[in-house]
């Protein structure tokens, strides 16, 4: 008798745990039905139900990490990218992600960290050069911003943010005549708008013309 208990109450159990695994394909889309509509809360606390039926699911936790990070909310963001980091420790958006939440909290040396290691799992991502330029520029390490925002560059070329965090990251360490020399180069290029204002930034930093 006590064996047939045992049986009933095990065989329940994979009867609802292979039902709710059933379930998930419908909450995600529930889920991306909120998003859409902007009702952030509303899919984060679907996700979270995805989780309570498969802790290892690695969408819900890539989504609930973006959900929270487009909230503000980059405690709960790392956690979740955290999260997904165990199950995938290669996954090029868990790093990414870290590296944009630590940055938002202005923890830039753990956001350089996870910047790199995205930049390991996928060099020819000119984003992720970009935002370790711009961790490298807001750390006030000057020399490394100019060679990440230089590494974007090769990647992009026509990503005009990234010409402005080098000419900026060469003027704040000290070298005008390079900052100088790649606004010339960027009306070679024809970005002579561009070129301008960033004329125009380095001339009132100066107080005067040249």
């Amino acid at each position: 008798m006590r064996v047939l208990i045992i049986f009933i109450f095990l065989t329940q159990i994979l009867f609802f745990s292979y039902a709710g695994k059933e379930e998930i394909p419908s909450l995600i889309e529930e889920a991306n039905y909120y998003i859409r509509g902007g009702q952030l809360e509303e899919a984060i606390q679907i996700y979270k139900q995805v989780l309570k039926i498969n802790p290892n699911h690695d969408l819900a936790h890539l989504q609930l990490g973006n959900l929270y990070l487009k909230k503000g909310n980059y405690n709960q963001a790392i956690r979740y990218f955290l999260g997904l980091l165990k199950i995938k420790p290669d996954s090029f958006l868990a790093n990414f992600n870290l590296g944009l939440a630590y940055l938002n909290k202005k923890d830039y040396r753990r956001a350089i960290y996870y910047f790199n290691k995205a930049k390991d799992i996928y060099p020819e991502n000119y984003r992720v050069y970009y935002q370790l330029g711009l961790s490298y520029y807001l750390k006030r390490d000057y020399q490394q911003a100019v060679n990440a925002y230089r590494k974007c560059i090769e990647l992009n070329p026509e990503l005009d943010k990234a010409y402005i965090g080098l000419i900026g990251a060469y003027y704040k360490a000290g070298q005008k005549s390079q900052a100088l020399k790649e606004i010339r180069k960027l009306r070679i290029r024809g970005k002579t708008d561009l070129a301008e204002s960033l004329s125009i930034w380095i001339r009132t930093k100066e107080g005067r013309g040249f």
